[in-house]
């Protein structure tokens, strides 16, 4: 038994790294019709639906890899000018030293920023923050996009 969950509406993740053998791995879910969610609501409203609505998918993820990632354009009040910052997070073990290259192209690939930043230890990710000022930006409409790359190397 790895995990339980009651809500089939929403995504629930369970870690099975430790029960994954080389050969002859199964994976078996269990299907309840009734949950205590209808008890405590005492009314069959959704909680009365039973089964899973969602795809069941395995993933591996490796040893180094991002958590989390956070873009934060900023345009100034001068319509032209502003600014981006990317945060991130990455797992790695040993704490190893990992470089944050960030990397900004427009449509046609020309290179408007890049900048590098080396990940720190902080609980138990390592993380960082690249700000980076651009003095003319082209605000967005439907026919317009970035390339934006965000790399990490050990």
């Amino acid at each position: 038994f790895v995990g339980y969950a009651e809500d089939s509406f929403t995504p629930s993740e369970f870690d099975l790294t430790p029960y994954i053998k080389e050969t002859g791995n199964v994976l078996a879910v269990q299907v309840h019709k009734m949950s205590t969610a209808v008890i405590f609501r005492g009314t069959r409203t959704f909680s009365a639906f039973f089964g899973i609505f969602r795809n069941v998918t395995l993933k591996a993820i490796p040893d180094v890899h991002m958590d989390d990632v956070w873009f934060k354009p900023v345009l100034n009040q001068d319509n032209v000018s502003g600014s981006v910052s990317v945060s991130m997070k990455v797992s790695a073990p040993d704490a190893q030293n990992i470089t944050l290259d960030f990397i900004l192209k427009d449509r046609e690939e020309n290179l408007l920023a890049e900048k590098s930043v080396q990940l720190k230890k902080e609980n138990d990710h390592l993380e960082g923050t690249i700000c980076i000022d651009l003095e003319t930006v082209r605000l967005w409409d439907n026919h317009d996009s970035l390339f934006i790359s965000c790399v990490c190397r050990t």
